[in-house]
C-alpha cells in the first residue's frame, strides 16, 4: 500500500469523524422585526446512530434580519474570546521558542 493510499484512507476516516456545518435556527420576532440566528456546529466522533461518544461545539456566527419579502440583512458575530485565546496561544508558543533559543544548553 502506497503512502498516497494511506493518506486517502486517513482523510476518508477523518471526514466520517469530523463534521462542520452552518445551522439556521428558528426565526423569532421582536417589535415587528424578524430575526434568524445562524450558528456553526462542529462535531467530532459519535459514529453511527448508536453513538459511541463525541464532542459537539455550537457557536453563533451571525444573525439575519428579514427586512421584506425575500430581502435579508446579514450581521456577522465576531467571537472575540476565541480570537484572544488564539493570540494568547501563539504568544505563549513564541515566548517558549525564544526562551529555548536564548537559554540553550551546550
Amino acid at each position: 500500500m502506497s503512502t498516497k493510499d494511506v493518506l486517502a484512507q486517513f482523510i476518508v476516516a477523518l471526514r466520517r469523524l469530523i463534521h462542520v456545518e452552518r445551522v439556521r435556527g428558528e426565526p423569532f420576532t421582536v417589535q415587528g422585526r424578524t430575526f434568524i440566528p445562524v450558528s456553526q456546529s462542529f462535531h467530532v466522533g459519535g459514529l453511527g446512530t448508536n453513538g459511541g461518544g463525541g464532542f459537539v461545539w455550537n457557536r453563533p456566527v451571525a444573525i439575519t434580519e428579514e427586512i421584506g419579502e425575500g430581502i435579508y440583512r446579514h450581521y456577522q458575530i465576531r467571537d472575540e474570546t476565541l480570537r484572544m485565546l488564539g493570540i494568547i496561544l501563539i504568544s505563549v508558543t513564541m515566548f517558549r521558542i525564544v526562551l529555548s533559543v536564548l537559554f540553550r544548553r551546550k
